[in-house]
């Protein structure tokens, strides 16, 4: 058994010193399945995974619940930028004014369709070569209308008879008095 059990330390020790040099990203964005803004400088991501809770008092007092409602998940990342690259600056500022559709992937979690819904930037005296970046990626679903025909009622009864169309405004003329009616009778001339 200490032959098994060494012989897997060294088996996990060789692929640790194996896999050093190699980076996992933490964030990785997608467009049409090829990553996107890869030269960010990332220093930290956030990532707002919640749900609406519908909560209904009773007459004991206590709360019942009785319905839930995922809210689109929102990715904050703190991003430096380099001044000389423009490429990077341009490309988020097209993503940006385009709402390109995006897929996220930060740390464990995968959004198939976001877009950059906001991206303040700050220069600060720390880093006069780098511009920092709070870039928000927000969540959508996309909803798409369907046409459903109501079924035809037999009943003549319950079928409306208002064929409102489009209603147009009439301008009726404003009847002026003269100022002796207006004095007599009172009101407006």
């Amino acid at each position: 058994m200490n032959i098994l059990a060494s012989l897997i330390q060294l088996t996990n020790k060789v692929l640790v010193l194996s896999n050093e040099g190699a980076t996992i990203k933490k964030f990785v964005a997608y467009s049409d399945n090829n990553p996107i803004l890869e030269e960010l400088e990332i220093l930290s991501s956030d990532i707002q995974d919640e749900s609406e809770m519908f909560q209904h008092p009773i007459e004991s007092g206590a709360s019942i619940t009785d319905s839930r409602i995922l809210t689109p998940n929102i990715v904050n990342i703190n991003a430096l930028i380099s001044f000389d690259d423009s490429e990077t600056l341009t490309d988020l500022e097209n993503l940006y004014i385009n709402a390109t559709p995006l897929k996220i992937r930060a740390g464990n979690k995968v959004i198939d369709k976001a877009i950059i819904s906001a991206k303040p930037n700050a220069i600060d005296s720390e880093r006069w070569d780098k511009s920092a970046y709070d870039i928000v990626f927000s969540e959508y679903f996309e909803v798409s209308p369907v046409y459903v025909e109501m079924p035809k009622s037999a009943n003549k009864s319950s079928v409306s008879r208002v064929h409102s169309g489009i209603k147009k405004s009439t301008n009726k003329p404003v009847k002026k008095n003269s100022w002796a009616y207006s004095a007599i009778f009172g009101g407006r001339t």
